[in-house]
This record gives structure tokens, sequence and C-alpha cells, in this order.
């Protein structure tokens, strides 16, 4: 039987720090909740360390003017918005046609609009509201 290990090495693939541990603390450490980040301000850049909390953004709006801008139009096309009867087509247009010459920012209600299509062709795929 070999003998238990005397430290616990953890190393971080974003910045290449590593960390040796003593597995007594290894197991406290597993069920404690992460420690503040003063704890290791001695091991990351300051401008990490003060930064506020910061949410993860995801880029819809580039999305909706890149890759899925054939899906937007696909989905959202005025005659398959027509089809479908909830919505005013030109309206829809009007929206994408401001979002993707970047005269306005429309994510919100166009990644919504998309959302409910799929949602729609999914659990209601003949339904028509006209």
């Amino acid at each position: 039987m070999s003998a238990p290990p005397k430290s616990i090495v953890v190393a971080c693939p974003c910045c290449q720090a590593k960390l040796t541990i003593d597995p007594d603390l290894a197991a406290v450490v597993a069920h404690e909740p992460p420690p503040p980040k003063r704890t290791v301000d001695d091991l990351l850049p300051s401008t990490i360390v003060n930064r506020r909390k910061q949410g993860l953004g995801v880029p819809i709006a580039a999305w909706l003017r890149g890759p899925l801008r054939n899906v937007l139009w696909q989905r959202l096309a005025p005659a398959r918005i027509a089809r479908r009867g909830l919505f005013e087509p030109a309206a829809i247009a009007q929206l994408i046609g401001e979002h993707l010459s970047g005269r306005a920012n429309h994510r919100k209600i166009l990644w919504s609009l998309l959302m409910f299509d799929a949602w729609c062709d999914h659990y209601l795929p003949n339904e028509r509201w006209t």
C-alpha cells in the first residue's frame, strides 16, 4: 500500500499558477466557500483583485449581425411572420433593419422573437393565429 500524498498541487490553466495544498486542508477547503480575493492578491494583478464583480455578457447583438444574420432573416421573414399571425411583419422588419445597420441595438426583442419562433415550431408546428 502506498503512502498518502504529502501535498496536493493545483494548477490554474488560465494563468499557469500552481498552489500546493496540504491534503488535510484540501478536505476542509472542498466544503468551504472560496476564500476572498484578498488571500491571493499577491498572486493576481491588482486590476483583477480590485475590480468589481462582472457578469458574463453574451454577445447576442454581434451574433445577430454576424453568424446568426441568416437565421434571423429566415425565422423572422415577413411572410413567415404574417403566416403565424401574431406580430406585424413590417414592424419586425424595421427592427431587424435598424439592428443590422447598427442604428439601434434590438438584441433583446429580436432574440426573444427568435426563441419564440423556435418554441412555436417545436411545440405548435401547425398553429396559426390569423
